[in-house]
């Protein structure tokens, strides 16, 4: 008989199963049904004079639209100077949702951080402030793949002190949570991790349900009014049986008395979104239980506006579905680096487009009734919180009716209107056109009432939010938006008052331009890295794109400050290196009329006179530059490092440090960020030995890398004292490594250093600070090393020639073998004749008649950035007999001048002739029955040489085009 009504309630659940070819006209029906009711609204002294209207708007939604906050993302964020709310997308970002829950702080070890733990409450507290609902997250996880069982709770051999400790766990996170949260993931995973269950407890299969039974039990009495969750995975994102194991589980569960309000179906999705029916034929397979669901960690593989609104659209029509959290909305932060809403650049994804079309637009109710307004309005509006806003002749009294969820009723009068509406505009106006990629400031000015808030809208989505705490008269918030894409963008400010009285801005527009400069300039490579020991001042000729658009360029140093004045597009640019001893990285930027940007970076290193030992310094600079591969797959950019547990990649951006450099000794120190597991921790360093390594969390993944030979095995002492950064957390001299990687002449000069921490198998971990929890602690890398000599004196000998064809040579010289040697330039009349430095010890040139005759010299270069002196020079004369002029050659030429077609005919019978322009460039013509084709040639004088047995004659023709 169960079954039987399990059966009839999944059919009651979903009546068009069967109906697979038209299931969004019923799943929208089922919306409209379901999560919709009826509200009305009744009027008293309605005018009957002036503009009057009343707006029924939901201000909040009755379905739970969720994410995730990242503890430590926060606390990166706070160390680099933005405040808990402050103008930051990722404070800003929470605003389009209802409901937040807290990723890994709320699970147990990340409980026991005391400083993160704090930070979690003053977040919870931020987002209560602003009406967004808290939800919890892994109090219980006995996950072994993901290390979730504190290493105390793991070390416990008595099943009474574990579960006491489970208790006290649990009592502890209910007491400060219960009335701070809606529901909590009490247990996490229950069916597919058993750590506690089965490892520590030693306990039966059949026994694991009644054990968490006891747990939740004891959390509801502890936190009675709770909504408390099983959540789990494989129940909507995988087809396979497992529900039906999920479903034994929770009957054993139950008949033990466990309490349960909630069925967490996690929805990781590593494929493409399954079609509705598939996705209905899953919702219903655990729709049976009858017990409310809510899809707890949504991501998922393609960024499709289809498929979001597909997953969307099929679980907002189950009646039973309560919520719908995104794991992660900003690339930036998310466990897959592939946040469903935002790009890391916090570009709208087509899927977050979705979100936003749905959730605040189509699934939400916002009705203006201006012309004429009546006594009585009977409405079905989506479920959630509303303001009723009536305004005559310019103010306004808002209505606040929450909870309108089994249908709402409210009488407004007109009467009572008498607050002034607020007001807002842009007190500073952006320009028309922007660039890609460049930062933006758009400031509003309030009027009227005080304003509560401020909102921005970009192309009609909220981007961000200021609040005025100070309440002041004349709130001016400022706002910073990143021109991420190229298109058509508008902005429009809307306005709160303190009673929700709202009010919206005029619309600007800009344009945001590709960025059409890249690769309009670039510093030589011969310039670049230079070691020098002279604080002379020195010039650098820029290599310039034939065509760019590039009108001004400016030279920063390292700390941003502006070296010079900004120079012309094609202007040599000047460097004085005096008194900037050590390494140095010039930034030079290229600007057009209109903001976009172009940068090259400049490498120099200055020593003092005589010193021949220097010492780098580098830092990591982003939490992109410190990640780590887990063993299990995935690259993970937040919280500590765990050495030992997973492989570790460290990127430093490095310059100044020349091929051929003596490395004396390297480390890499660290900072302990916690109290780990005490043993043996063997880890293997090297580094990606490719020409110029990519970040760290891109692919290829630090163990597919090409690796040095030179591997480094570092013995970790136990790290016992929180903060330290001791001897014990610096690596052994790993100045071998890099000194294998300078000597690749396959590397640039400054390509960054990309460290790999490889654990043996059995490694217990290491805790280490990364970047994006504290910067000022993250890795650094230091090297020492020295240069043992500055000169170059490998001039090129023996230069010589072999004429491959008339006007064609090869040019050849003696090869340099010395280790220091990096390349060759050639000189041709004094004017540098390669592009690049060549490589080999020959050259063919083809020149032309007026080159003659050739003088030829070359240099060679170090790897210090230095030239040798010129080599001998080498001339070649013209291998034709003398020019002879004769005046009786104008009578072999006919006609002269040439028109119309230029067809010229000669009395001399020759092979070819030379016609060389008044810029003296040369024309070859071959001629045929003594008649020489000249169409393609401009107007014009042109010499003529014809070349008959030993003698050349010269004359000129005169080449006239209509």
């Amino acid at each position: 008989m169960k079954k039987l009504f399990l059966l009839f309630t999944a059919m009651a659940f979903f009546p068009f199963l069967g109906m697979a070819q038209d299931w969004e006209t019923e799943a929208n029906e089922r919306i409209n049904q379901h999560r919709k009711t009826m509200l009305t609204i009744k009027t008293l002294n309605v005018p009957t004079d002036g503009e009057t209207s009343l707006r029924v708007k939901l201000k909040k939604h009755h379905f739970r639209w969720g994410t995730t906050v990242n503890i430590n993302q926060v606390k990166s964020l706070e160390a680099r100077g933005y405040a808990l709310g402050s103008d930051h997308p990722y404070f800003n970002h929470f605003m389009n949702f209802n409901s937040v829950t807290v990723e890994n702080t709320g699970k147990w070890k990340g409980w026991r951080n005391e400083v993160n733990r704090a930070l979690y409450g003053r977040v919870r507290a931020w987002f209560m402030e602003r009406g967004i609902d808290n939800r919890g997250h892994g109090t219980i996880w006995e996950s072994t793949r993901f290390n979730a069982v504190p290493n105390d709770v793991l070390a416990m051999e008595d099943p009474e002190e574990i579960r006491q400790s489970i208790y006290d766990h649990i009592e502890d996170q209910m007491a400060e949570l219960q009335h701070e949260i809606y529901e909590i993931d009490l247990v996490n995973e229950p069916v597919n991790e058993v750590k506690i269950v089965k490892d520590l407890l030693k306990l039966s299969e059949e026994d694991y349900a009644k054990e968490r039974a006891e747990w939740y039990k004891f959390a509801r009495e502890k936190a009675p009014d709770l909504k408390l969750v099983i959540n789990e995975y494989n129940l909507i994102q995988s087809g396979n049986d497992f529900h039906l194991q999920f479903g034994e589980y929770l009957n054993a569960y139950i008949d033990a008395g466990g309490p349960v309000d909630v069925i967490g179906m996690q929805g990781h999705f590593w494929s493409s979104m399954p079609a509705a029916e598939e996705l209905l034929k899953r919702l219903s397979e655990v729709a049976v239980h009858g017990i409310p669901m809510h899809v707890t960690e949504f991501d998922m593989k393609e960024s499709s506006y289809e498929e979001m609104e597909r997953i969307m659209t099929v679980c907002f029509a189950e009646p039973l579905m309560e919520g719908f959290t995104i794991w992660g909305a900003w690339s930036g932060n998310q466990w897959r680096n592939n946040g469903p809403i935002y790009k890391a650049d916090w570009e709208l994804k087509e899927s977050g487009k979705a979100y936003f079309d749905l959730v605040h637009d189509k699934w939400s109710t916002d009705l203006a009734f201006e012309d004429g307004v009546a006594d009585e309005y009977q409405l079905r509006v989506f479920k959630g919180d509303y303001d009723i806003i009536l305004e005559h002749e310019g103010k306004v009294k808002v209505y606040r009716l929450d909870e309108v969820i089994d249908g709402g009723q409210i009488t407004v009068d007109f009467a009572e209107v008498s607050e002034l509406k607020p007001s807002v505009n842009f007190s500073s106006v952006p320009a028309e056109r922007y660039c890609v990629d460049t930062d933006m400031t758009i400031s509003a000015a309030t009027g009227g009432a005080t304003a509560a808030k401020v909102r921005l809208f970009v192309n009609g989505y909220l981007y961000a939010e200021e609040v005025n705490t100070a309440d002041e008269a004349n709130f001016s918030p400022t706002f910073n938006w990143l021109a991420q894409s190229a298109g058509d963008y508008e902005f429009q400010f809307e306005v709160e008052s303190a009673s929700g009285i709202l009010n919206r801005s005029e619309v600007h527009q800009c344009q945001v331009l590709n960025n059409n400069i890249e690769n309009s300039f670039s510093v030589p490579a011969e310039k670049q890295g230079m070691l020098l020991t002279s604080e002379e001042v020195f010039e650098i000729e820029l290599d310039w794109a034939a065509v760019h658009r590039v009108e001004k360029l400016s030279v920063y140093d390292h700390e941003g400050n502006l070296l010079e004045p900004a120079y012309g597009a094609n202007e040599a640019i000047s460097v004085d290196p005096a008194g900037r001893f050590g390494n140095n990285r010039y930034v030079l930027v290229g600007e057009n009329d209109y903001g976009c940007t172009v940068s090259e970076l400049l490498l120099f290193t200055l020593l003092k006179e005589g010193e021949t030992e220097n010492h780098i310094e580098l830092q990591i600079h982003h939490q992109n530059h410190d990640v780590e591969e887990k063993l299990t797959g995935g690259i993970d950019m937040l919280g500590d490092l765990d050495i030992g547990e997973n492989i570790v990649g460290l990127y430093f951006e490095h310059f100044g440090l020349p091929h051929g450099a003596v490395v004396d000794s390297a480390f890499i120190q660290f900072s302990n960020d916690r109290d780990d597991r005490p043993g043996s921790s063997i880890i293997n360093i090297y580094a990606d030995n490719s020409a110029e390594p990519v970040d760290t969390h891109r692919n290829p993944y630090l163990s597919k890398r090409p690796a040095t030979e030179t591997v480094v095995q570092w013995d970790i002492p136990y790290w016992d004292k929180a903060q330290d950064r001791l001897p014990e957390q610096r690596t052994p001299n790993i100045g071998p490594i890099i000194q294998e990687l300078i000597d690749n002449k396959g590397r640039k000069p400054y390509s960054p250093f990309v460290f790999i921490l490889n654990p043996e198998e059995g490694a217990a971990k290491r805790a280490a600070t990364s970047y994006d929890l504290f910067p000022s602690r993250a890795p650094s890398l230091s090297i020492y090393f020295h240069v043992v000599s500055f000169e170059n004196t490998f001039v090129p000998q023996n230069l010589r020639y072999e004429q491959l064809a008339e006007d064609e040579y090869k040019i050849q010289w003696n090869n340099i073998s010395d280790g220091n040697f990096t390349g060759y330039d050639l000189y041709l009349n004094d004017e540098q004749w390669n592009d690049s430095l060549l490589q080999v010890n020959e050259a063919v040139l083809k020149v032309q008649v007026s080159d003659y005759p050739l003088m030829l010299t070359a240099t060679s270069s170090n790897i210090y950035g230095q030239s040798s002196d010129f080599s001998e020079v080498l001339t070649i004369e013209d291998p034709r007999p003398p020019l002879v002029a004769d005046e009786n050659l104008f009578g072999l030429i006919s006609p002269n001048p040439v028109q119309d077609q230029c067809e010229i005919l000669l009395e001399v019978p020759v092979a070819y002739v030379l016609m060389v322009d008044a810029m003296g460039r040369s024309h070859k013509r071959t001629v045929m029955d003594q008649q020489l084709q000249c169409a393609d040639l401009n107007s014009g004088i042109y010499r003529l040489m014809l070349y008959k047995a030993d003698h050349t004659f010269i004359g000129k023709v005169n080449i006239l085009k209509q």
